[in-house]
């Protein structure tokens, strides 16, 4: 199934365009989000494959927006949908965004749906939600639902990442030297988070965050992921309270 984030203020055409896109051949489910704020609780706790992202939002630039999902999302097809028509426009936007298209407004559902099926393609041959690491001439392969946390042994110069092993039901501790937290996340291209200088977290793992402690409670283990003080203000208006 494909996640397609649809990113618009105007609930009506957000409607429209979930029905169009729920009519494709591809199985998809649409998430819609009238905001920034809302949008990027979304993206962290789901892999979004497409987006769509109207210019106009009520609390920010669309633009910035696509800019930020670039950083976290550096492949994927991001579409932007706005009244502006300027061509020179267009062409700062495609620059600034990278943007897979751009439709100025009034569109036709067809065109939507045409753009979003080949979007579907693309990203259906991104290997995006598979974590590779090499190591001693061999290459280890984790898929995004599996990994639950990943911790920086700074003194030991490595990394531990922490999975579910769905086959046998257990947690599995992998150890790797010569990586750092910048570098998985800049290899992962998937939504691990960072929640403190040495921990990265999977968003989708979170059951509950202990505010009062700085704590997150994560599927499957025991351990409590602390929250550094730089990382507090951006968990909370990604995560919120209790997931």
């Amino acid at each position: 199934m494909f996640l397609i984030l649809i990113i618009e203020d105007d609930l009506i055409l957000g409607r429209s365009l979930e029905k169009s896109l729920n009519s494709i051949e591809q199985e998809v489910k649409v998430f819609i989000a009238g905001n920034k704020s809302d949008a990027m609780k979304i993206l962290y706790k789901n892999a979004i494959d497409v987006f769509i992202i109207d210019i106009n939002l009520p609390d920010g630039n669309g633009i910035s927006l696509a800019k930020k999902i670039r950083k976290i999302y550096r492949y994927h097809p991001i579409i932007i949908e706005s009244a502006e028509t300027n061509s020179t426009y267009q062409t700062k936007v495609y620059d600034e965004v990278e943007a897979f298209a751009y439709l100025p407004k009034p569109f036709s559902m067809s065109k939507i749906i045409d753009k979003v099926e080949k979007a579907l393609e693309i990203a259906s041959n991104l290997s995006a939600k598979v974590l590779i690491i090499e190591q001693n001439s061999f290459k280890r392969y984790y898929k995004l639902r599996d990994i639950i946390f990943v911790e920086t042994v700074k003194n030991k110069k490595r990394i531990d990442i922490f999975s579910y092993n769905q086959a046998e039901k257990c947690v599995q501790i992998e150890q790797f030297y010569g990586y750092t937290l910048y570098k998985i996340l800049e290899l992962s291209d998937f939504k691990l988070f960072r929640c403190h200088k040495s921990y990265l977290v999977n968003p989708q793992m979170i059951y509950q965050i202990d505010y009062s402690n700085n704590l997150i409670c994560l599927e499957y283990t025991t351990e409590k992921i602390p929250i550094g003080k730089t990382y507090k203000s951006d968990i909370s208006s990604i995560i919120g309270g209790t997931i």
